[in-house]
Formats: structure tokens, sequence, C-alpha cells
């Protein structure tokens, strides 16, 4: 075989370990800015487990990672409308003649005593104790009869239709002046009720 020039040996000598010096603080900068890189391109599929991933990082790590969507938190429950609420609430319902030409204490007094009446009287219903129970709330609808005739015809309605009331008759005058019914949810009654006016 031919023998290298002794130059060439010289300078492959010299050469050599600079590219190699070259070439492997090269490798480590590149390795070192393509770290992160690498390290979300690899990924194995759990054995056993479907739902879960094992990512590879350079370091030698493993991360587990949920393939299931986040659950949705739960939708807040829509509040029932402010009218409906309103129709349960229990209600006394008081008429009194509009033409009645008494003193304003004494008209007053004619509902007074109705409601007096039907409370004492249906005393035992469940829905007067739950009225009487919350007596500080308590809620009266008063509203205006033209006449006697007019508020007799009431009093029919409502018994024909099973709501319990008490027709008060003044004395020693003999006539009707005004009636209240038992407590009832607002709903149940103000259909029948609802010709009448508010008493002013």
């Amino acid at each position: 075989s031919r023998c290298m020039n002794p130059r060439h040996l010289l300078r492959s000598a010299v050469l050599f370990p600079l590219f190699f010096e070259t070439f492997s603080f090269g490798s480590h900068c590149f390795l070192r800015a393509n770290r992160h890189a690498f390290s979300r391109s690899l990924t194995l599929r759990g054995s056993g487990n479907p739902n879960l991933h094992k990512k590879i990082t350079m370091e030698g790590q493993t991360a587990p990672e949920s393939s299931q969507a986040p659950a949705k938190a739960d939708s807040p429950q829509t509040a029932p409308p402010a009218e409906e609420d309103r129709m349960k609430v229990l209600v006394m319902y008081i008429v009194v003649r509009r033409d009645l030409k008494w003193p304003l204490g004494s008209t007053i007094a004619q509902g007074a005593h109705a409601a007096t009446a039907i409370l004492w009287e249906a005393r035992d219903e469940p829905n007067v104790a739950l009225y009487c129970k919350d007596i500080d709330r308590m809620h009266k609808i008063v509203l205006g009869a033209d006449n006697e005739a007019q508020l007799r015809k009431v009093a029919q309605d409502l018994t024909d239709k099973g709501f319990r009331h008490r027709l008060w008759v003044e004395q020693p005058e003999g006539y009707a002046t005004a009636l209240a019914t038992m407590p009832y949810p607002r709903g149940d009654v103000a259909p029948t009720l609802k010709k009448l006016p508010l008493l002013k």
C-alpha cells in the first residue's frame, strides 16, 4: 500500500479534533433548542386503559393525560315565575257593599265581622292553620259589591263552586252587608270574583 504524505497526516491530526469538537457543540445546541419539540412529538397509548396516554419526555418522565372532556357544570335551575308564586299565596277575600251610607268605621266593621266569623267557623281547616301561622304577613283583598242583591249572588256563586265563606247579616237591620272567604290560594278564588272592583 501507498504511504500517506507526512504533511497530510499532520493536517488530519490538527483538523480532525477541531471538526469533532465543532460537530459536538453544534449537536448539543440543536438538541437544547428542540428538546421541547421532541418532548411533545412522541406519545404512546397506555396498555389496558384506552383513556390513558403516556407522554414520553426527553428526560424519560411520563405524564398521564385524560382523553375525557371536562364535565359540564350543572345548569342553574330556572326560578319559577313571580306570577305563579303570587297565585299560590293564601288570600282571604272580603266583599263589602258599596251602597251603605254608613260612617267609614261602621262599614269597615262589617268586613271585620265577616272575616272573624269565617276564621272561627273554619278554625279546623288546614288552610286556616297555615294562614294564621304566618300571622305577620296575612294577605287580604277587599272588594266592593254594588248592593245587597249582588252580594248575595256572589255568596251563591262561592257556594256553588265549593268555596267556604261567611255572609255577614247585620242585626237588628237583618240585611247582608259583607262576606269573607276562608283563606284559599289566590288563583283558586280569583276567577269567581274577578268582576268585582276593589273597594274604594
